[in-house]
This record gives structure tokens, sequence and C-alpha cells, in this order.
């Protein structure tokens, strides 16, 4: 690897993979556009330099509007 732990184009290749012929915003590919009302609470674990970042920010964005509990831990790095 080259030091970073993912490429631009690894994760869009990988969510492709994973959820096939369906569509992106399918709740059951993503948990961004499901309904989140009624949900336990949440853990979320990121690090400040990671491609989902961006993803896990919007995650607890929208766990904020059906007022589910969350919690994100947030570390400083990534480290191998």
């Amino acid at each position: 690897m080259d030091g970073q732990p993912f490429r631009k184009s690894q994760p869009v290749s990988w969510g492709c993979a994973h959820r096939g012929a369906a569509n992106r915003h399918e709740p059951l590919a993503s948990p961004l556009y499901a309904q989140l009302a009624g949900l336990p609470p949440v853990q979320l674990f990121v690090a400040n330099n990671e491609q989902l970042l961006d993803d896990s920010i919007r995650l607890a964005d929208a766990l904020d509007s059906p007022r589910v509990e969350w919690r994100c831990n947030s570390y400083a790095r990534y480290k191998r």
C-alpha cells in the first residue's frame, strides 16, 4: 500500500460490488437513506483523516432527525 488506508477509487468500487445492480440510494444499500426512527443507541467510530468521515457525519446528522441516541468516537488519525 502507499501509506493511505484507502485509495479514492476503492470505496466506490467496493460499494458497487456490495450493492450489485441496486440503486445506491436504497436503504438496504446505505443507512443514510433508511428510516432511522426506532433504532437503539448507535455508536460510531471514525478517524478524522479517513475516506468515510463525511459519510459518518452525514449519518450522525440523519440520526438526529428522528432523535435516535448516538455517540461518535473520533480519532486524531488512522494508525496501521
